[in-house]
């Protein structure tokens, strides 16, 4: 991984006896290093965020809230940053200086130097914990009610009486109040249409309407494996009618 660090070595222009001076300006070229290299991966999930942080030399990440960058939380990074540089007799100094990194899409990122906790002494913090992402609980559909193989032959009978419309099977079936959840398709073929009616693999009516004739069924274990759809009703997939 290239880091965009600049450079990063002896702040030697800067005049201070201490070296603390130039230490602190090579702590703040680092955060801003952090910063352009979360730009330059278009990081935007925290883990992501964390995998450069952590893998930066001589950043410390503090903490981390928020899972990705997407509004209105976006993500915060605290992370602590030592600064290298040189005395006037040339031995090594070293600052630590603390930033909160404030990164949500399409936004450009703050920072901003806080005050570092009172162990930043050099020793290493215990990692961070940051929450994991919550994926969405998927929707379990009530299964097809019990009552529906009734209620669609008394809708659909008129139906059958001449020449079968789509449009009208459709909307026939559109009104029996069924649980938006269950899955419904309709399907003309020529004279024929089809309909099914779908929770899952296990609960499903499909019902064919022609000139004449009206048929309903449940697949059976061995038919299931389709996907109870109004065109395998229109032709005929596991027709076992039940009466």
């Amino acid at each position: 991984m290239i880091f965009v660090l600049g450079a990063l070595g002896c702040a030697s222009d800067l005049e201070d006896d201490d070296g603390t001076a130039s230490a602190g300006v090579d702590a703040e070229r680092r955060a801003a290093a952090v910063e352009a290299q979360l730009a330059a991966e278009h990081a935007w999930e925290a883990v992501e965020m964390v995998r450069i942080v952590t893998h930066t030399p001589r950043v410390e990440l503090l903490g981390v809230t928020g899972v990705d960058n997407q509004p209105p939380a976006g993500v915060t990074l605290t992370m602590r940053v030592e600064g290298m540089s040189q005395d006037d007799l040339g031995t090594n100094v070293s600052v630590f200086r603390c930033y909160e990194l404030a990164l949500l899409r399409s936004t450009p990122t703050r920072r901003r130097e806080l005050p570092c906790p009172a162990e930043s002494n050099g020793t290493r913090s215990p990692g961070p914990t940051f929450p994991s992402r919550v994926e969405p609980t998927p929707v379990v559909p009530p299964p097809v009610p019990a009552d529906v193989d009734d209620r669609l032959r008394a809708v659909l009978t008129p139906l059958a009486t001449g020449p079968v419309d789509e449009h009208a099977v459709r909307a026939a079936v559109d009104n029996l109040g069924l649980d938006p959840d269950l899955d419904r398709s309709v399907y003309g073929d020529g004279a024929v249409v089809g309909v099914g009616i779908r929770a899952d693999e296990s609960s499903c009516v499909l019902a064919r309407v022609a000139p004449g004739e009206v048929r309903i069924w449940r697949p059976t274990g061995r038919d299931r494996g389709f996907h109870c759809s109004g065109e395998e009703a229109a032709h005929g997939v596991g027709d076992q009618p039940l009466d």
